[in-house]
């Protein structure tokens, strides 16, 4: 009895023989470990690039090159740099303003250099700064003068520019960030890459 075609074909191979086996493609090649490399140099960066900032830029800032010079009176002659925003200091707080020297500076030709007053108060390491100056030739001579009975010392030294050290504080820790994670990354990245090949 003929049975009708059902429209699958047949069981076993075909007239030719069995289908040939499709030859595999060759393998791929497993990735390098450039990107390690990368990463941990990223990484090692991420920590000498704030130092370096920190070295360069905030450690000097915070320098301000203060010498002490006595209220005692008497007038003393200080070498500072030439044309320098500079300022004397006292060791007063804001509440003790009462004890603070009365102070005058003159130049090396015994001009009086203004002493210009701050709108608020800036206290620096426990000390405050009382006036601010130009140093002009850079040759100047202090004379302060402490309130009576009581013997002070001044400090005369750079006014202190808050704005550049924190910009490089937070500069260091933007770079600190940014070459950290894309160290990170960068490692993360390629050991999974060569974990799959």
């Amino acid at each position: 009895m003929n049975c009708p075609n059902p429209g699958f074909p047949p069981f076993g191979p075909g007239p030719g023989g069995p289908a040939p086996e499709v030859a595999a493609g060759p393998a791929r090649p497993r990735p390098g470990r450039a990107g390690i490399w990368v990463g941990i140099a990223l990484l090692v960066a991420a920590v000498v690039g704030p130092l370096v900032i920190a070295l360069t830029i905030v450690v000097p800032a915070w320098d301000l090159d203060r010498r002490s010079v006595p209220a005692d009176g008497a007038p003393h002659g200080v070498v500072l740099p030439v044309n320098a925003d500079y300022a004397i200091y006292t060791a007063n707080s804001e509440y003790l303003s009462y004890r603070d020297p009365a102070c005058s500076v003159v130049d090396g030709s015994g001009a009086a250099v203004e002493l210009r007053p701050l709108a608020g108060t800036t206290t620096v390491g426990g000390w405050k700064v009382l006036r601010r100056f130009d140093t002009g030739s850079g040759t100047v001579v202090v004379t302060c003068e402490s309130p009576e009975g009581m013997r002070q010392n001044v400090e005369v030294g750079k006014y202190p520019r808050f704005g550049p050290m924190i910009g490089a504080i937070f500069g260091a820790l933007a770079l600190g960030g940014v070459l950290g994670l894309s160290g990170f990354l960068c490692v993360l990245v390629t050991a999974v890459r060569r974990s799959k090949a």
